[in-house]
């Protein structure tokens, strides 16, 4: 069984890209890799990189040497990034306008709130 006491965790690359693991109850692991990738249509099923696959299979026995790094399910995960994978929180005069921009955004929902908080208490 997995140690979710280690849980999450992740590796960053110099690319920008990001494996991280995460406890999956009742299943195990979620293992994944967050990066950019080409522009593509949201209405039009992703295909799974079967040497992704591999990579992050290979990750998860080095990282997590008590669990099997054997996928029982791949799939895509398509959502919005800046060109630089950066959020958008800008003040325009009166107006503040800010951006999660992204399916990984919502972990950092705290820190972003006080930073808006902060530019709004300005316009104030």
């Amino acid at each position: 069984m997995i140690d979710y006491a280690l849980l999450p965790t992740g590796h960053t690359s110099g690319d920008g890209s990001a494996l991280y693991g995460l406890p999956a109850p009742g299943v195990g692991l979620k293992a994944g890799l967050h990066r950019g990738g080409p522009l593509t249509d949201p209405n039009v099923p992703g295909e799974v990189d079967e040497s992704l696959v591999a990579w992050t299979s290979e990750w998860v026995g080095r990282r997590y040497p008590q669990a099997v790094p054997v996928p029982l399910d791949s799939e895509t995960c398509i959502y919005t990034n800046t060109a630089d994978q950066d959020f958008v929180i800008e003040r325009h005069g009166r107006v503040v306008v800010a951006s999660a921009c992204s399916g990984h955004g919502f972990k950092f929902a705290p820190a972003l709130g006080g930073m808006i908080a902060d530019l709004v208490g300005e316009v104030l």
